[in-house]
């Protein structure tokens, strides 16, 4: 009897020892696929938010001119050129793909040199998923018509594509009304044909716009084609650049010419 249970006692060990191994081998198993699983989220995520914060071509250059700006408007209407306008401009982010702009023009006081502010321009940015740059403004100024400056309101769309390095080419249509022309006709303008430039020369911003507003009442109609090239540097100091630019002259190619 004796023999018997201690010949069974070692089986019984033996036996319980492979069972402890089994459901070690498992639990290691486990663990080691929860690590590799953990792992691979871990790379997973590391490549979506690389991804995520990739930016495009678009992103990255409405990132580039946010800050302050100062420049000249270079501004002809039917190739007749208007007296140069001055710029202030203030550019800031508002969302990962939006930004606001706001552009103060000024001429130069004929006595003094002094700036004599004539109007501002807003513009609401908005980066599209596919890589476009709209620009919707709205302001008003002043503009030649008939070789007389007159005071025009206008609102205005652009949408760019990339052209490309650092430049972004496209349409531009919208609206604009002119007071002081015959029989109230310039209330009511249409851009009918309309191009647009941004681009990034150094650390020299440049924005050609070219526009042909018709205007019509009843049987009367005039057209006028404005170009306008703002060319503009990292500052705030507009009277200083009115002084400068009044013993240099800037040179600037309107969009389409």
């Amino acid at each position: 009897m004796n023999i018997r249970t201690s010949s069974r006692r070692p089986q019984e060990a033996l036996l319980f020892l492979n069972t402890i191994n089994f459901f070690r081998s498992m639990r290691d198993a486990a663990l080691r696929g929860s690590i590799s699983a953990l792992i691979g989220m871990a790379v997973l995520s590391t490549c979506a938010f690389a991804q995520a914060a990739e930016k495009t071509a678009a992103q990255d250059f409405c990132s580039r001119i946010v800050g302050e700006w100062v420049g000249v408007c270079e501004q002809s209407t039917d190739g007749l050129q208007a007296e140069n306008k001055y710029f202030s401009a203030t550019i800031r982010q508002t969302g990962p793909n939006t930004l606001e702009g706001k552009f103060s023009y000024y001429k130069a006081d004929p006595g003094t040199g002094a700036p004599v502010h004539v109007g501002d321009t807003t513009g609401l940015v908005t980066v599209g998923d596919d890589g476009t740059i709209k620009n919707e403004m709205s302001g008003e100024g002043s503009i030649l018509v008939e070789k007389k400056p007159k005071q025009e309101k206008h609102q205005l769309t652009e949408v760019l594509t990339m052209s490309g390095e650092n430049a972004f080419t496209g349409r531009l249509s919208g609206k604009i009304s002119v007071d002081g022309l015959p029989f109230g006709v310039g209330k009511n303008g249409q851009v009918s044909d309309g191009s647009s430039t941004w681009a990034l020369e150094g650390d020299t911003l440049i924005i050609n716009q070219t526009i042909k507003a018709g205007f019509r009442v009843l049987l009367f109609k005039k057209e006028f084609t404005i170009t306008a090239c703002n060319k503009a540097q990292r500052g705030t100091d507009v009277a200083a650049l009115i002084n400068k630019s009044r013993v240099a002259t800037t040179q600037c190619r309107p969009s389409g010419s």
